[in-house]
């Protein structure tokens, strides 16, 4: 049996995924569906036994199935559809995330309950909202490489930074107005836990220290059309 990359131990290969991205976040979704490696990854997700896993291997684990199974759903709508565009309507996001069921771990569960009642409910980490990539241009790029237990916190918090300073947050002097990912917005009571947006935003923000009492807040369009090359 195929296990997946998440524990040291097993010495499983982790090959560098940004093969599949280029610099802009965009993926080769053609070149990606013919990577043996991608579909062993996919047959582990299904046989995988969490039963052992340390809390810090299943975060990992569902982190790398979210992202995984986002990338297996955006195919089978490739293979349907080659013009799809993505989940631009609500009822392509009700199929995409709702409707559609994936074997993980010998159970069927979709994307929204991987994200909503595991990995947030369970964990309880703001960070992993810069982990997740949805197959949307506006997601968070794809990890370029999968998560591993041990380097985990870190990587977290790497990807945290980068999606802060990728303009994600974007100050106008002139009309002392941050404009913030919408992620901030759907997702703002999960920043409680770590003091709050402007508290999470300021420790990674790499400029002066943004006092969002000063200044107007402005969330901006998400676009959800597909993250393809």
């Amino acid at each position: 049996m195929i296990k997946m990359a998440v524990r040291k131990s097993e010495k499983i290969s982790n090959p560098v995924i940004s093969k599949w991205i280029n610099h802009q976040g965009k993926v080769d979704y053609s070149l990606l569906k013919k990577d043996q490696w991608f579909w062993e990854q996919i047959f582990a997700i299904e046989n995988t036994n969490l039963s052992k896993y340390s809390r810090n291997e299943k975060l990992a684990f569902w982190l790398n199935t979210y992202n995984l199974l986002t990338i297996k759903g955006v195919l089978i709508e490739l293979k349907k559809n080659p013009k799809w565009k993505g989940n631009v309507t609500s009822l392509a996001k009700l199929r995409f995330f709702i409707f559609r069921k994936f074997h993980v771990a010998g159970k069927k569960v979709s994307l929204n309950y991987i994200e909503n009642s595991i990995i947030r409910r369970r964990f309880k980490d703001p960070r992993v909202h810069f982990a997740l990539n949805c197959g949307s241009t506006s997601c968070p790029f794809l990890p370029n490489k999968l998560f591993q237990a041990e380097t985990l916190d870190k990587y977290l918090d790497n990807l945290a930074k980068f999606f802060i300073n990728s303009g994600n947050v974007w100050i106008d002097e002139e009309s002392k107005t941050v404009y913030l990912s919408r992620i901030f917005k759907w997702y703002k009571k999960d920043f409680a836990s770590a003091g709050g947006l402007q508290q999470f935003i300021n420790k990674y923000w790499k400029n002066e220290t943004i006092d969002f009492t000063k200044r107007n807040i402005k969330f901006k369009d998400y676009d959800w059309s597909l993250n393809a090359q």
